[in-house]
This record gives C-alpha cells, structure tokens and sequence, in this order.
C-alpha cells in the first residue's frame, strides 16, 4: 500500500522538480511501508535520512530555479526551508524512542507536507513563469 500516489495534480511541468518530488513521494512511501511492515530501527532511519538528503538536495535546486526566475519571496522560500529541515533533524534525533503511532504520525506528516508543498510550487512557480513571459513580451515589443 502506498501512501502517496503519484497522480497528474501532482505534476509541475518542470521535469527536474518534478522527478524530484516523485523521488520524495517514494521515499516517504517506503518509510510508510518499513514502518507498517515492522522493519527494524536501522531501515526506518536510513529511509528517514535518505528522505533528509533528497528534500536538503531539492530544496537548494528549488532556490536556484526560483531565483532564476527573479522570485521576490526567495528569502521567506529559504526561511521555510531551513526551519522545516530543523524540524525534520529533530524528528528524526528522536525516531527510535518513539512509540508506533507517533512514527506512524511522523511518516503522515510527511505525507501531507509534501502534498502541500507541491501545491504551493505550483501555484507560485506558476505566477513566477507567467511573470516571466509578461517581461520577456514586453521586452520583445508584444505588449
């Protein structure tokens, strides 16, 4: 069983970021699963940390693509990043000493972050790009 299915509203149209995302989304579903599963302290935390370096690796290409596109919010973007990687490190500081349902809730929370973090990229990659062409037309004498 899965926990996220990848479906088209998941979809940015940004390739990169979009396998990005996909790679997350089954991350977290394996975290999902070796926790279900009753895999050992060792599997669970691996995922975790593998989970750690893909969105830490993500979240620095996500800065650079969005100050590509001259994002006006690229210093509240890194604030919100950095403090959800904190949150995450201490989360998984205390993994081990969790009990089930916690783990369970920590993988759900996971779950829902990333969903949402999707749809804030599309919503704002969306009014960068769209920024974007509106300066490029203008420059091009379209408008």
């Amino acid at each position: 069983m899965s926990l996220i299915t990848w479906k088209k509203s998941l979809v940015l149209d940004i390739d990169d970021i979009d396998r990005q995302h996909k790679d997350l989304a089954m991350t977290i579903n394996k975290i999902f699963m070796a926790n279900d599963l009753g895999k050992s302290d060792s599997t669970c935390l691996r995922l975790l940390k593998e989970f750690q370096s893909q969105i830490k690796s993500h979240f620095e290409f996500e800065n650079e693509y969005v100050k590509n596109l001259e994002f006006e919010s690229i210093n509240a973007q890194v604030n919100i990043y950095n403090e959800f990687l904190e949150k995450l490190a201490r989360l998984i500081s205390t993994y081990t000493t969790c009990e089930d349902v916690v783990r369970r809730n920590l993988v759900l929370f996971l779950a829902n972050w990333l969903t949402e973090h999707i749809k804030i990229d599309k919503v704002k990659f969306n009014i960068a790009r769209k920024k974007q062409i509106t300066i490029t037309n203008r420059k091009g004498g379209a408008l």
